[in-house]
């Protein structure tokens, strides 16, 4: 972790612990098979991260954790493509694209 605020490196740990804590069962409580923590962490401090600088607050809302897990999908997806990924659309900081 970079230069980060505490409050997101904290909240970033939580998640994470949380995570670790349900031994395994990510996938199923993620209703996501084949979903990486490591890379869902990654996503998640992007979004955090984002959060704090606009809301001052770094927490994820159900709709963002969801769009944190449909980005890896995405990615794991089209991890073999050799495309290029442009947004469609740019909206709060989240880039949308095209299925």
């Amino acid at each position: 972790m970079q230069n980060m605020d505490i409050d997101i490196e904290i909240y970033l740990k939580r998640i994470r612990a949380f995570f670790e804590s349900q031994k395994g069962d990510v996938e199923k409580l993620l209703n996501s098979p084949g979903v990486d923590l490591d890379l869902l962490m990654e996503q998640i401090q992007l979004i955090a991260t984002e959060n704090y600088k606009e809301l001052a607050d770094p927490t994820l809302t159900k709709n963002q954790i969801l769009i944190a897990v449909n980005v890896i999908k995405y990615k794991k997806l089209n991890k073999n493509r050799d495309l290029e990924l442009i947004p469609i659309q740019v909206i709060n900081g989240f880039e949308i694209y095209l299925n």
